[in-house]
């Protein structure tokens, strides 16, 4: 069990040029545009498409179609009703939430740039702290509701062995520093095998290697493209060319067979830790994922010593208080911050000298 427990939303990457839920569409609209995703252009017109029929149900009815969380909700909806405006086919709505995951892959591959000094300054700090808790022989666990790479590319360039909680050779027999990284929603390097009777997740690895474009000041990071290449390590079979991403959605339980693995890891490492840390996640009213993770995994015999909340948006802080109960709430401490703001407080709490 983890004496602290990180948890991480969007907030915490945008410092990495990472876009937020509420101006993803835009994002990817841009990349569009300016031809950067020449190689998935067909999906990227067929959902914007999509989005732009939704936004013919205005006159009638109030959808937030510029959120994707919302979008990701509306095509499943219309998949479960058979009914989408604008578009007739149960075929074609049922292509939209595939061709939805491949945008926000290449959208997210496209738009975290890695400065040429190959760190991300935010995550670069906060790698300082999870070093020193190993140091220290601290027991603790991340948490992530992210897709994007900016922390894993991170850990790994400051040695430290990301173990995702899949079944995975690579943190079987490697003996450096690791930290346990759990990806409730999937990511990015997540491949899975296509035969059925394996399936495993398997993360593919080769973050060190990035893609410089002359003229600019920054790498990516392709991925996407290799994960398709890869072969399963326990069954050789290939694995699939799409990353694993697991929806935003009210609908996520449906995808349990792919990670539930992770998510039991997570309610297992939060039963009884002492401290929680969140960061850049602002507990979104369209995703309750955490709060019944939190409700029904925390183990309220333990005491809690502190339940600290980092994001700059004063509304946040009613969530979390609301989600709170009497016992919790007397340890709890908000405060508006960015990420990249928040080390030296978070070293403080944690009694880390920086």
């Amino acid at each position: 069990m983890s004496e602290i427990v990180f948890v991480i939303g969007a907030g915490a990457s945008k410092h990495c040029g990472t876009p937020l839920m509420n101006d993803f569409l835009d994002v990817a609209r841009d990349l569009l545009r300016r031809g950067e995703v020449k190689e998935a252009k067909t999906v990227f017109e067929k959902v914007l498409n999509a989005v732009g029929g939704l936004n013919a149900v205005h006159s009638k009815a109030k959808l937030d179609m510029d959120n994707i969380e919302s979008v990701y909700t509306a095509f499943e909806m219309g998949l479960l009703l058979g009914k989408l405006p604008g578009i007739n086919s149960e075929e074609e709505i049922a292509s939209l939430t595939p061709a939805l995951r491949k945008v926000i892959s290449y959208t997210l591959q496209k738009t975290t740039r890695i400065p040429l000094d190959s760190r991300f300054q935010g995550y670069y700090d906060f790698t300082n702290i999870i070093n020193k808790l190993i140091e220290q022989k601290r027991t603790f666990t991340l948490i992530t509701f992210n897709y994007d790479l900016g922390l894993d590319y991170t850990l790994y360039r400051n040695k430290i062995l990301p173990d995702y909680g899949l079944d995975d050779i690579a943190i079987q027999e490697n003996k450096v520093n690791k930290a346990l990284y759990l990806k409730l929603h999937g990511s990015l390097n997540f491949g899975r095998c296509i035969k059925e009777s394996c399936a495993r997740i398997i993360p593919y690895r080769e973050f060190l290697i990035t893609k410089h474009t002359p003229g600019n000041n920054y790498s990516t990071l392709p991925i996407i493209e290799k994960l398709g290449n890869q072969k399963c390590p326990f069954c050789k079979e290939p694995q699939s060319e799409d990353p694993v991403i697991i929806p935003p959605t009210w609908n996520k339980t449906a995808y349990h067979n792919q990670i539930d693995k992770v998510w039991r890891r997570a309610a297992k490492e939060m039963a009884d830790t002492e401290q929680i840390i969140i960061m850049g996640y602002s507990l979104p009213t369209t995703d309750w994922f955490f709060n019944y993770l939190y409700g029904l995994g925390i183990d309220m015999a333990t005491p809690l010593k502190g339940f600290y909340v980092y994001n700059p948006d004063s509304n946040v802080e009613k969530r979390f208080k609301d989600l709170l109960g009497t016992g919790a709430i007397e340890r709890f401490h908000y405060n508006q911050l960015r990420f990249e703001e928040s080390i030296s407080s978070i070293s403080s709490v944690l009694g880390i000298k920086e």
